[in-house]
């Protein structure tokens, strides 16, 4: 019989008793007992049977109700290979003398078997710790399943701004009035301004400044808006509409019909760019088609005084208008037909709202800015009129910029703080503020690029700041050796 046999019959439960077997030596004691009690009484010989019944009872009810302990010993009736000593008798019951080839090749076997096991006395043959998983749906037991993945913990992000101003400009004769908007940075990457009856163009890549116009004496320009690349439009408070050749510095139409100075621009998106929208301070809202002769389109009025911000959503669905009046208008496209209500009439602001952005990557989300009585931002659902939420800015607000990379949005604010203020969507948390405006800030606008903002304040002062600056650049210019840019108050123009 092999090696492997005998071992298999030594270690089986339910095998045949050996006789040098425990259970065996303790049948042959009681067979003794038994037979040394012979010449008792029939009564005392029974009664020695039951006592040895119980006896063997008790012992293998002990012994049975011993249950394997996970991960602090082996298996009931099974011997730890690890066990030298244990292992020693087990191959000395064996006649293994006469070996043959065989033989000496299961010895060398169960030898490197038993080297292994020593490494782990603490675990029997069978181990029912550390279970291996099983794979989902599978019951064969070798198909286990092994994870290579990394962990879907997101990391935190942290994202360097650089809060100190890149360039100021200065501004003088500035207009003194929160109403008004008097600057716009175009996609052609030139900032126009308007410094009382003057207009100032700035190129964002060369530096260069060049003067587009002067009007009349007495009369000042209250509004601009870039239409292209090419051309520009402004309204003054002579209540008329201006628009430009800004490359041939030369006039290409005027526009009447106002009551009253123009404060507000839009220009239409999408199919129709050539649409020019202008809010006045008697609260009329007209629309243009600069192409005809005849211009005027149709007139929106909802607002009882001045139209101090217009915005035309991304997909040019609906225009979002604020006034002083503390309302903000809802309309939609059709610029063909006079309407005296608007499709939303939204009035949960408390102070005269100036600010209107809608969001580039959500068409339908607006926000809104209130006034000194106010300090609200409130986020609203275009097409329903709803509000989102509302975002205590804890300063009157002029302008809101959003991000779409980045996801982010800044606030530009006048008193008390006179700061634009960072905050992250969609939880509109608050980041970081720029500081360095003397006075409040009256209008604001956003590079091309969508990375930087330029405000102009009271403090005649038109600052850029890096507000959404990328963060690949960032990194590139910490590599070459750069750390933080310095701030660029030697760099400072006069216009």
């Amino acid at each position: 019989m092999s090696l492997f046999h005998e071992m298999e019959n030594k270690l089986r439960l339910d095998g045949q008793v050996t006789k040098d077997s425990r259970i065996a030596r303790r049948d042959a004691k009681n067979k003794v007992q038994q037979n040394a009690s012979l010449n008792n009484s029939t009564l005392n010989n029974s009664k020695c049977l039951n006592v040895s019944k119980q006896a063997s009872g008790k012992n293998r009810s002990r012994s049975s109700s011993k249950s394997p302990s996970r991960g602090t010993g082996g298996d009931r009736f099974m011997p730890k290979l690890g066990d030298d000593a244990k292992l020693h008798a087990l191959m000395s019951e064996m006649n293994i003398s006469n070996q043959t080839p065989q033989d000496k090749e299961e010895k060398d076997l169960l030898a490197t078997i038993s080297s292994v096991a020593s490494n782990n006395t603490q675990r029997g043959i069978l181990s029912y710790a550390n279970k291996p998983k099983m794979m989902p749906g599978s019951a064969h037991g070798s198909k286990l399943v092994f994870s290579a993945t990394k962990s879907t913990k997101a990391k935190t992000s942290i994202r360097y701004v650089e809060t100190s101003v890149d360039k100021i400009l200065d501004a003088p004769c500035v207009e003194q009035d929160f109403n008004i908007n008097i600057l716009d940075w175009g996609e052609n990457n030139i900032i126009a301004v308007a410094l009382a009856n003057q207009i100032f163009l700035w190129n964002a890549e060369t530096s260069a400044i060049n003067e587009l116009c002067s009007l009349e004496e007495n009369t000042k320009v209250t509004s601009i808006k870039w239409i292209d690349d090419c051309n520009i439009s402004f309204g003054d408070s002579r209540n008329r509409m201006h628009v430009w050749d800004a490359t041939e510095q030369q006039s290409l139409r005027k526009m009447r019909g106002h009551a009253a100075r123009v404060s507000s621009i839009a220009v239409g998106q999408g199919q129709v760019p050539w649409l020019l929208t202008c809010g006045s301070k008697s609260g009329e809202i007209h629309n243009y088609d600069v192409r005809k002769p005849n211009p005027f389109l149709s007139k929106f009025n909802v607002h009882t005084e001045e139209v101090s911000g217009l915005s035309w959503s991304p997909d040019g669905r609906l225009l979002a208008s604020g006034g002083i009046d503390n309302v903000v208008g809802l309309w939609s496209n059709d610029i063909g037909t006079s309407f005296n209500e608007p499709m939303h009439k939204l009035e949960e602001h408390q102070a005269g709202v100036k600010a209107v952005q809608w969001c580039p990557w959500k068409p339908q989300l607006l926000a809104t800015g209130g006034g000194a009585a106010c300090k609200k931002m409130i986020i609203w659902n275009g097409n329903s009129g709803q509000k989102v939420l509302d975002v205590d800015t804890e300063n009157q607000v002029s302008g809101i910029h959003w991000n779409e990379r980045l996801r982010e949005i800044v606030t530009c604010h006048g008193y008390p703080n006179n700061v634009l203020r960072l905050w992250k969507y969609p939880k509109f948390s608050h980041m970081i503020d720029f500081e360095g405006h003397d006075g409040r800030i009256l209008c604001s606008s956003q590079s091309p690029c969508g990375k930087y903002v330029c405000s102009l304040g009271e403090d005649e002062t038109l600052r850029l700041w890096k507000v959404f600056f990328s963060e690949e650049t960032e990194t590139k210019a910490k590599r070459a050796g750069g750390s933080r840019s310095q701030t660029a108050t030697a760099l400072s123009m006069r216009f």
